[in-house]
């Protein structure tokens, strides 16, 4: 992507004030856990954590919920956890919704494969996004059709809640009733960490390719 696209892009979720009133809300809910009793302090920075765990920053969550599982009941990490997540990703609906309407991907977006990727999706719309909530290495894919496709956020952001809060409560409940060492949960973190690091080098591989053959041609 040359200079000018990126300044496009930048400039268009810097112009988001859907993303402004989000940013507000969580710096609020953040400088809030410290008048929090100490035995809230944890859950709120959990919140606080959870809420920037998105595609943007893709912050590992399973190993997270599964230790907070360990100090707090699992209910109450569900259902903290499912909320942020859900603030999470209309994080990443605001930034790729501004992304769309740069004029390159306004195009690909309006592309007859595009939009019918879009009407498949409408079909199944809310099961779809809260199945791949739910499952550990979800098809992010599906979560950038229905950005695509504006899917009403509060449905995007229910959807989300109902997969993730049922996810964290099994982690959660992992962590409560097997107590797992510190250890093992380090071990989940590197699993589950691992495909992303491999995708992340495969990637790096390919533009370096690309990057020597545009240089010797």
């Amino acid at each position: 992507m040359c200079y000018y696209r990126r300044v496009k892009v930048l400039s268009e979720i810097i112009r988001n004030r859907y993303l402004l009133a989000l940013a507000v809300a969580l710096a609020a809910v953040f400088g809030a856990s410290f008048l929090l009793p100490a035995a809230a302090r944890g859950l709120a920075r959990f919140f606080a954590y959870m809420s920037l765990a998105c595609n943007t920053i893709p912050l590992p969550s399973t190993p997270v919920v599964i230790y907070m599982g360990r100090e707090y009941p699992w209910i109450a990490v569900a259902l903290v956890g499912g909320v942020a997540t859900s603030l999470a990703n209309l994080i990443d609906y605001e930034i790729f919704s501004s992304v769309f309407k740069t004029k390159l991907l306004r195009k690909i977006k309006d592309s007859e494969h595009s939009q019918a990727s879009i009407r498949t999706f409408n079909r199944v719309a809310f099961p779809a996004l809260a199945a791949v909530n739910f499952v550990v290495f979800s098809w992010d894919l599906i979560r950038l059709v229905a950005i695509a496709a504006k899917y009403p956020r509060w449905k995007y952001a229910l959807a989300t809640f109902i997969g993730r809060t049922v996810r964290y409560a099994v982690l959660a409940a992992v962590g409560e009733f097997f107590d797992p060492p510190l250890w093992a949960i380090g071990v989940v973190a590197v699993l589950v960490a691992l495909p992303a690091l491999i995708s992340w080098l495969r990637s790096r591989r390919k533009r370096r390719a690309s990057e020597e053959e545009g240089g010797s041609a």
